[in-house]
């Protein structure tokens, strides 16, 4: 979908120019497929943007031995978006739940889903598992896992 809308823009720009309504829609709909929003657990009612990944050592007990994984967010998101009163933090990723519509990328799947591993795909729903629409079908459906877009 971002490939898609990518192209769409530069047509739309090339074609109706910047200010057309057009363009705006494109670029607004551009805007939404880029940003990876996930739900923190513990602030049920915000939604905020995943913007990476981060490798962290230790886990708290002081030996610095544990390779721990943690996301860093940017929100939350409020309506009209003003992304300078939005604060930047980290949270492990066992607090996060992706929104419905974010694009992923599938990783440290169990053997069984190894094939998915590194495969893009797209939330579709939560019900104990996440379900993930990909780009070929076959590969549709339910995984418990690491996602990332």
């Amino acid at each position: 979908a971002e490939r898609l809308a990518t192209k769409l823009h530069e047509i739309s720009l090339r074609a109706h120019g910047v200010d057309h309504n057009c363009t705006v829609n494109v670029s607004n709909c551009l805007q939404r497929i880029k940003e990876r929003r996930v739900w923190v657990k513990s602030r049920p009612n915000e939604i905020f943007q995943a913007l990476r990944f981060e490798e962290c050592n230790g886990d708290g007990d002081g030996d610095g031995q544990t390779q721990t994984t943690r996301l860093v967010l940017q929100g939350p998101i409020l309506t009209p978006r003003n992304v300078d009163k939005e604060q930047t933090f980290h949270e492990d990723c066992a607090n996060i739940s992706y929104v419905p519509g974010t694009v992923v990328m599938m990783m440290n799947c169990s053997q069984r889903l190894e094939h998915l591993n590194g495969k893009i795909g797209t939330v579709s729903k939560f019900n104990k598992y996440y379900e993930i629409r990909f780009q070929d079908v076959r590969q549709d459906g339910r995984y418990e896992g690491r996602a990332f877009g």
